[in-house]
């Protein structure tokens, strides 16, 4: 923690959500200049969509994907979300700004970055 703030920066132990963006975390939300998740497990796809949602730019490097956990998922081609592969492709489907770029040098399967920058 104290590392973080010798930084600049801030660390929230808190559920990252609607209401956490609307609540307690407001100011925090509103002031960032771009959401990233790295390896951010059951956060990747709240990311995703409140990034969205308020028009903020992100990076995001998913890796579980927590099919039991979240069951309703459903990919492009009506199957259940149960790879990363289609987990990747069912969080690029959320948006047509989201983009994908997959790092060479990096291990597969934290080797793809889906990101957003909003127009304007």
């Amino acid at each position: 923690m104290r590392r973080l703030s010798v930084l600049g920066l801030t660390q929230h132990q808190q559920l990252f959500d609607d209401t956490f963006v609307t609540g307690v975390g407001r100011d925090v939300f509103r002031e960032a200049d771009v959401i990233v998740g790295l390896h951010p497990d059951e956060a990747t796809e709240v990311i995703v969509d409140l990034a969205i949602k308020y028009d903020k730019p992100f990076a995001v490097v998913p890796c579980c994907v927590f099919p039991t956990m979240f069951p309703g998922r459903v990919g492009r081609d009506g199957e259940e979300v149960r790879s990363h592969a289609q987990f990747c492709d069912y969080l690029e489907d959320k948006h047509e700004g989201v983009m994908r770029v997959e790092l060479e040098e990096l291990m597969k399967p934290a080797n793809v970055v889906l990101y957003y920058k909003p127009k304007g």
